[in-house]
């Protein structure tokens, strides 16, 4: 746990709300900086081999991955949907796939959005799917 601790910066005596709030400013940060101190690839292996998924908070972690194309936030989702609270996980996937519909809604009326556009939503919907289907 203090490697952990250590990796997110802070001190050895931090309390688990202190360290889910640093990992969650990290994931956010990895999927949205666009050079982020520390990359998705990096949370992700710390995550899984320090027993970080404890500190992993699902509602606002799973829509940032969700949308982000790198393979380790896919792998991440999996890490939620086994490690997470089954209900937390089950919100945030709800939550997400309903305003995953109002996007499909709203493009359906838009002729002009070119199929790469649609792509990542679809992956998204996919990914949103398998977490339902292998979570805990």
């Amino acid at each position: 746990m203090t490697e952990f601790l250590e990796f997110l910066g802070l001190p050895r005596d931090a309390d688990e709300e202190a360290a889910t709030i640093a990992l969650t400013a990290l994931l956010t940060s990895a999927v949205r900086d666009e050079k982020p101190s520390v990359s998705l690839e990096e949370i992700h292996h710390k995550v899984a081999t320090l027993n970080g998924s404890q500190y992993i908070d699902a509602l606002h972690a799973l829509p940032l991955l969700l949308e982000h194309p790198d393979p380790k936030a896919r792998d991440l989702v999996g890490i939620i949907g086994e490690c997470s609270s089954a209900k937390e996980a089950l919100i945030a996937a709800q939550e997400y796939l309903e305003r995953l519909t109002r996007d499909f809604q709203r493009d359906s009326n838009d002729e002009d959005d070119e199929e790469q556009e649609k792509r990542p939503r679809v992956d998204a919907l996919v990914t949103t799917i398998d977490l339902y289907t292998s979570g805990p």
